[in-house]
């Protein structure tokens, strides 16, 4: 799920984040009491964090046991799905749960790519082809449990296992290599690809209370996850050298994190203090015996501590808020266990917001200002280089630095019919793009930082009812304003991204609903690349049996086969051309099956939640 101009928001449910994506899956609408859709999140939430949704439920009810099981099945050239079971017990104020979740999955491309790179003796061009196919498994579980000792005081915890493993996954393709229009060979290819996801393991701890006036919620998290990757690549060639290369990659990440969050009534409103620590350790190897590139041995040790508080008030018709976090970040960054002074960093950032709503009647106006950050993942962090093939290699970037971003954003909205406006200025822009190393024959391709970048979005979103038909309709603006042409790009233009998007629901009746939906993009520029213009179109049908105890979902997606990804990216000193279908068309049935139940009541939100992310 994402909120397009926003990215991928955090969800919660009744102030907890959701686990995974079967928590929305579960939910009937009748269970809806609100949603809150927060694209200018406010000095609690972390500072890359660009949008959150919160969906509220009516109070559960009721003791005794109650069970969820969810079944899907699809097939997007292969066959895949997964199965869901939720179950709880309740007595009185104590809750137990306990879910597991399975997943097999089939991902594929069909690939052509086309690479130049520019020397100074003439240009080398490469056209390659590539069967890509993957299988992966996924695994989750977790048990936890909640008890409200009363109306004022609860407790929780919960203790997740999961893990990924995609295991045999191949690339198989040709490359035709031409230098200065004349054929230089031909190049056979295959990649076998492991992936292994030691167990991921997750454990949370909430306490949430009221002492007179003053609301106490704390939060606090261990968090361990372990990959291990091998890449085993063999190139054949009548005219070339033969390459076999192997690399071998193992990570281990750490993070303990405790946050504390004080609120108390204040005049017409509610002021809010707070502060939440996170501790990481991050250890990696990787290994190869292709000449090129040494093996690398890292570790980095980073420490946040943040402190922050807002305060929000209502005057009539108006709701004012205002926010302050201050960040306070030591990281050390070790290289065969010698601490490097360049990769090293301390950041003190001082993070505002300020927002100021309007509402009455079918009316709603909000006016958002935030400073906010990106901060680089620890995978982009990494200073090993993954070898592609002979003209490309993949890695990271230790001197990286974090983005920051002053969103200014206008928002109003008139009974069914919404406009969103959203200026956004970025410094020490993040980038990943192609760069013709210094006196080599081939590419690195990495995340690196540029200059200022503005960008400028507007959408328009109608949502009218006519009867038992209920459209929705977003149109969409996205510009970037941004030199790729100064740092040695030949990129010229910089098109506009239009987007068009029908939902059109169809309620036929107590327990039937139609959905078939139809998206379309337009040619955009977007710093450093260009993407083509592409159309889609999906449907699904909705159909609920014993008063919506037993749900069938049958869906279609990317129907006519017409989802294609296709961009070319200017680099520097090269470029890359993407032709490729995802095999995004599927056809899949969901059954879900529900008996007595409640929503959650578990509260705990967690601690160091941006952290997770960047691991």
């Amino acid at each position: 799920m994402s909120i397009f101009g926003s990215g991928t928001p955090l969800i919660y449910i009744n102030n907890r984040p959701i686990q995974s994506n079967t928590e929305l899956s579960r939910l009937k609408s009748g269970d809806i009491k609100s949603i809150d859709v927060i694209t200018s999140p406010g000095a609690r939430y972390k500072k890359n964090v660009s949008s959150v949704i919160r969906i509220y439920t009516v109070k559960p009810q009721g003791d005794g046991f109650s069970i969820s099981t969810i079944t899907n099945v699809r097939n997007n050239h292969e066959w895949g799905g997964y199965q869901d079971i939720n179950v709880k017990y309740r007595t009185h104020g104590l809750e137990l749960f306990a879910e597991g979740y399975w997943r097999s999955a089939w991902m594929g491309e069909d690939n052509d790519i086309n690479n130049d790179l520019f020397l100074e003796d003439g240009t080398v061009h490469v056209d390659q082809t590539g069967d890509t196919k993957f299988r992966s498994k996924s695994h989750y579980e977790q048990v936890g449990f909640n008890y409200d000792i009363n109306d004022n005081h609860s407790l929780g915890a919960s203790y997740t296992l999961s893990g990924v493993n995609i295991k045999n996954g191949s690339v198989i393709g040709e490359q035709q290599i031409w230098n200065n229009g004349v054929l230089e060979g031909s190049v056979w290819h295959d990649a076998l690809v492991n992936r292994k996801q030691n167990p991921l393991h997750d454990v949370n701890m909430y306490y949430v209370g009221k002492v007179d006036q003053l609301s106490i919620d704390f939060n606090g998290t261990w968090y361990r996850r372990n990959e291990r990757n091998t890449d085993e690549r063999t190139e054949l060639s009548d005219e070339l050298d033969d390459r076999h290369v192997l690399t071998q990659s193992r990570q281990c990440n750490q993070m303990t994190a405790a946050k504390l969050i004080l609120s108390h009534p204040l005049w017409k409103g509610t002021a809010s203090i707070g502060t939440e620590l996170t501790f990481t350790r991050t250890d990696g190897t990787y290994s190869n015996d292709d000449q090129s590139h040494l093996s690398s041995d890292t570790r980095i040790r980073e420490n946040n501590s943040a402190g922050f508080a807002e305060y929000d008030f209502t005057l009539g018709n108006f709701t004012f808020g205002a926010g302050l976090r201050f960040e306070h970040i030591n990281s050390d960054y070790y290289s065969s266990g010698i601490r490097e002074e360049e990769p090293s960093r301390t950041y003190n950032d001082w993070f505002p917001n300020a927002s100021v709503a309007w509402k009455k009647d079918k009316w709603n106006w909000q006016l958002n200002y935030s400073r906010r950050i990106n901060r680089p993942s620890y995978f982009q962090l990494r200073n090993f280089i993954q070898y592609d093939n002979r003209y490309t290699y993949e890695g990271g970037n230790p001197l990286l630095r974090p983005q920051l971003n002053h969103r200014l954003e206008l928002s109003a909205i008139y009974s069914w019919l919404s406009l969103q406006v959203r200026y956004t200025y970025s410094q020490s822009t993040m980038c990943w793009v192609p760069v013709l190393e210094p006196d080599k024959r081939y590419i690195l391709l990495c995340t690196r930082n540029y200059g200022d970048a503005q960008r400028l979005f507007a959408s328009l979103v109608a949502a009218p009812r006519f009867g038992v038909y209920r459209p929705t309709l977003t149109l969409s603006f996205n510009k970037v304003f941004f030199d790729a042409e100064q740092y040695g790009s030949r990129l010229t233009h910089h098109r506009p991204l239009w987007r068009f998007e029908l939902r059109n629901t169809f309620v036929l009746g107590h327990s039937w609903t139609a959905v078939v939906g139809v998206r379309v993009a337009s040619d955009a520029d977007d710093e450093f690349q260009s993407v083509k213009h592409y159309w889609t179109v999906g449907a699904r049908i909705n159909k609920s049996f014993f008063n919506k105890a037993l749900l069938v979902n049958l869906y279609a997606d990317d129907i006519f086969k017409t989802s294609q990804e296709r961009w070319t990216t200017y680099g520097i000193g090269t470029n890359i051309t993407k032709d490729c279908y995802n095999f995004d068309r599927t056809i899949g049935l969901t059954v879900t099956y529900n008996f007595n139940v409640t929503r959650s009541k578990y509260k705990g939100t967690g601690a160091g939640n941006d952290e997770k992310s960047r691991l």
